[in-house]
């Protein structure tokens, strides 16, 4: 067993790019999402690198899907809302939520 990450508080989500090179991962009282590059090869990560930080007062990051057109969906745990970011970290929507604790968004539907 290999130990990938270190100082980690609360890993709270993790998803991949469509294409398999990106790994996101959220450490939710950090408040960042940060992304990793996947090897083809061997699955590894590596180039830890920040994605996006939600703001102070805004909530905390509480899981993540990954769209098909590369987009990061982040559940805001005591901020009411889901948020989508692009895949260059851009904030690009928010939908509000009547419920303060948002958490593990997901897609369903036909495929």
């Amino acid at each position: 067993m290999d130990l990938l990450l270190d100082d980690v508080a609360v890993s709270n989500g993790t998803g991949w790019s469509p294409d398999g090179r990106l790994m996101y991962y959220i450490d939710s009282p950090t408040r960042r999402i940060d992304v990793f590059d996947v090897g083809a090869a061997d699955g590894r990560i590596t180039n830890r690198r920040s994605f996006a930080l939600i703001e102070e007062g805004a909530g905390f990051p509480d899981g993540l899907c990954v769209d098909a057109d590369g987009c990061v969906w982040v559940a805001l745990w005591a901020g009411g809302a889901v948020r989508r970011y692009t895949p260059g970290g851009e904030l690009d929507r928010v939908i509000p939520l009547p419920v303060p604790l948002v958490t593990a968004c997901t897609f369903g539907g036909r495929t």
